[in-house]
């Protein structure tokens, strides 16, 4: 008997279910401590063992813990899922070296735009789409019901879009801020206001503001096509943008009643991902028409909230015409990203028994 065989025979059965909704529960604890770590950011200095970090350590202990579990109980066939997972997790470890480093050498990190921080995201993406891959491939052998299927599958879109949405954190809880400092509202601590504003000229950090709308318009048209070719429902772009709203919203009111900064809640989200669902189901026997009128929606929204002015805002700063430039090479670049994932992945590799991708 081999090595392999004797430690699989050691570990405790584990059903399909609980494999991959503890998949998607360790993310969505990663999930959780990011929003707070941003959140920490606007009110206390940075600590290497602040209890974000903790918490979206757990969520990483977790995920080795199942990949160490899928590694030894799983087929040959799944290794190359598990060792994208494993990859991700090596990069985010040494983005984790990478970020104690790069504050020490440059002191307060004031941006969620930092190649540190870009390492760390890079290998949470790759770690999710390594374990969305896995349940893909996995499905076929599996006993769970197609609803079930669907859900997960759900369920790691509203992770991937998390994961894209992440880099607007900052713009979004820096409008809140600025306008609670505004009101004579201080969450943060003195010092870091003072060491903040002597080194910034706006809690944007020194960002161009049509970086927030392109941003914006590049991760809908990825996630939201990916949702759709997907085929998890009918209207799947709406239930991952209302889940992932939830999300925030609930995450909004535990930090409001800890005293904690919040973040302004991209609500706008709703209608795009509801008229992209509806132009796609209506239009889906005309692909590239579809295409091209499923990736404007998010232009149309974002440029036309740039003309919207509210006290307090509820979202932040669009400046409509700069915007406008670099949003069609944004819808461009996040439809050419799908598109190159389903010809990497899943042209001739995996099949989504719930439907099947297109």
């Amino acid at each position: 008997m081999s090595f392999i065989e004797e430690k699989s025979k050691c570990l405790p059965y584990l059903s399909r279910p609980k494999l991959y909704f503890g998949l998607i529960l360790a993310f969505f604890i990663k999930s959780i401590g990011a929003a707070w770590d941003v959140s920490y950011h606007f009110k206390h200095f940075r600590e290497f063992y602040q209890l974000p970090h903790i918490v979206n350590a757990l969520g990483d202990v977790i995920l080795l813990f199942l990949l160490f579990y899928l590694w030894f109980r799983g087929t040959q066939k799944i290794q190359r899922e598990l060792r994208i997972i494993l990859y991700g997790i090596l990069i985010f470890i040494g983005g984790i070296i990478f970020d104690q480093w790069y504050h020490e050498k440059f002191g307060v990190d004031l941006t969620i735009w930092s190649p540190a921080h870009f390492v760390l995201y890079a290998g949470s993406l790759i770690s999710l789409i390594g374990s969305f891959l896995y349940v893909l491939r996995d499905w076929p052998e599996s006993r769970m019901s197609l609803s079930m299927k669907k859900i997960s599958g759900i369920l790691f879109s509203v992770l991937i879009l998390d994961v894209f949405w992440f880099m607007l954190l900052q713009h979004e809880q820096g409008v809140v801020m600025d306008y609670a400092l505004k009101q004579g509202i201080r969450l943060a601590d003195a010092d870091l206001i003072e060491i903040f504003f002597r080194t910034q000229k706006d809690v944007y950090s020194n960002l161009p503001l049509w970086l927030y709308g392109a941003w914006a318009i590049f991760s809908a048209v990825l996630v939201f096509q990916f949702v759709k070719r997907m085929n998890l429902h009918k209207y799947g772009a709406t239930l991952v943008a209302s889940i992932y709203l939830t999300e925030r919203f609930i995450l909004n009111t535990v930090f409001d009643s800890i005293n904690y900064p919040t973040s302004a809640l991209p609500f706008y989200l709703i209608i795009i991902a509801f008229i992209f669902d509806v132009l796609y189901n209506k239009l889906a026997k005309k692909s590239l028409v579809r295409d091209i009128a499923t990736s404007v929606v998010p232009i149309v929204v974002i440029i036309l909230l740039g003309f919207i002015k509210t006290d307090p805002p509820f979202h932040p700063p669009i400046v409509v015409f700069q915007t406008f430039l670099a949003a069609i090479p944004a819808a461009i670049l996040g439809y050419i990203f799908i598109q190159l994932y389903f010809h990497l992945f899943f042209i001739s590799s995996y099949q989504n028994p719930a439907t099947g991708p297109e």
